[in-house]
């Protein structure tokens, strides 16, 4: 028990570190970008390993969720608590991109036609190569898409980037040499301080996976832009960047994964969605509607590790953005007083004008009056 001369500089000093949240969050921050670092590295270091069935994610501490194989993942959406992306569904997207009256005239095929896949004038001589370059085509003609979408009134808020620019530190988005091919075409970001969100549209030489497997190439470009962003977020208040990758396989395969660490890397696989049909404005609406999610959840995990605003290290290090928008509101308030101040001064000028107005039509009265008699 404190004496009475201890009380005030205890009061002064505030809770023991251990107690305070703003503390255990910046530790939690430390702690989980240092495991996630490592995951990285184990990932980066296995390029023989194409593949990472059950038993190898367990062992490096990955947590798949709603495995299609288990017949749990009617739809292609994770469960509500893990939902840090939330597709667009196909009928609510204004115009369908695929539609055949933004592609040719009356009689013509509806779009261009995948599948069978075109001959190259010039063969390559290996298949897997051929198939890969396919990818290549399908990841141009599924951004393509966003235009048309644009076009019908639909304004994304996700802004576009290639994969290198701008340069993101430690983010690895093409293989080196002897490993499986793979490259992430296009990166997808809000650049927010409040949305840690990321979408990658990849083109992988593998062919079709199903199941509880997972390409090590979706995991080691999922984790690695992950990491970069949670370094670029330190002094935010989120503690986990979600991650959706867009995985085109061969051939002309694709699949959806989510994913988000916060201790463990919890990674949801949708099912396969097929591009080797004759017909495919179905699938191809449902893709953009992922590329134009929706982001939301609590990535500050709030409820977990609570946010304590008045805190004065919280405000000065970690939550620069209050301070910005009480700065914005503060200059709003200022901004809408002046504006009414030279509204008062307009119409007190009129005011003063009419009276001048008066006072003089008054005088010419005066004057015609004197002058008649």
């Amino acid at each position: 028990m404190p004496t009475a001369q201890e009380t005030p500089l205890l009061a002064k000093m505030g809770p023991p570190l251990h107690d305070d949240p703003s503390k255990q969050r910046a530790k939690i921050k430390r702690q989980w970008y240092r495991q996630l670092k490592s995951l990285v590295s184990l990932l980066d270091e296995t390029p023989d390993r194409r593949l990472l069935d059950r038993a190898e994610q367990q062992h490096l501490g990955i947590r798949l969720l709603n495995s299609s194989s288990a017949g749990v993942d009617d739809s292609p959406y994770p469960e509500p608590e893990m939902r840090y992306f939330t597709p667009i569904l196909p009928e609510n997207l204004p115009i369908s991109p695929c539609c055949p009256s933004f592609w040719t005239g009356k009689g013509a095929s509806p779009h261009k036609s995948l599948w069978p896949p075109t001959p190259l004038p010039y063969p390559l001589g290996d298949k897997e190569l051929e198939a890969y370059y396919d990818g290549w085509d399908l990841s141009a003609l599924i951004t393509s898409h966003l235009g048309t979408l644009h076009s019908g009134g639909f304004n994304s808020p996700w802004k576009r980037t290639d994969s290198g620019v701008p340069r993101r530190r430690g983010a690895i988005y093409c293989e080196r040499g002897g490993e499986q091919q793979f490259l992430v075409r296009d990166v997808f970001d809000m650049f927010s301080k409040r949305k840690p969100h990321q979408i990658l549209l990849m083109v992988s030489s593998h062919p079709i996976v199903e199941g509880d497997s997972l390409l090590r190439s979706e995991l080691l470009a999922m984790t690695s832009y992950m990491k970069w962003k949670m370094r670029v977020m330190e002094r935010e208040q989120s503690l986990v960047c979600p991650v959706m990758v867009i995985s085109i396989m061969t051939p002309y395969k694709v699949r959806i994964l989510q994913g988000h660490f916060d201790g463990v890397l919890n990674v949801h696989v949708s099912k396969v969605f097929d591009f080797a049909v004759d017909d495919h404005e179905p699938v191809m609406n449902t893709i953009i509607g992922y590329l134009v999610s929706i982001p939301h959840g609590d990535t500050a995990l709030s409820t977990r590790f609570p946010i304590l605003r008045h805190n004065v290290h919280v405000s000065d290090d970690n939550n620069e953005k209050d301070a910005d928008e009480a700065k914005k509101e503060a200059d709003k308030k200022e901004a809408d007083k002046e504006a009414d101040k030279k509204e008062a001064d307009k119409e007190a000028d009129k005011e003063a004008d009419k009276k001048e107005a008066d006072k003089a039509k008054e005088n010419e009265m005066a004057e015609t009056r004197a002058s008649e008699s």
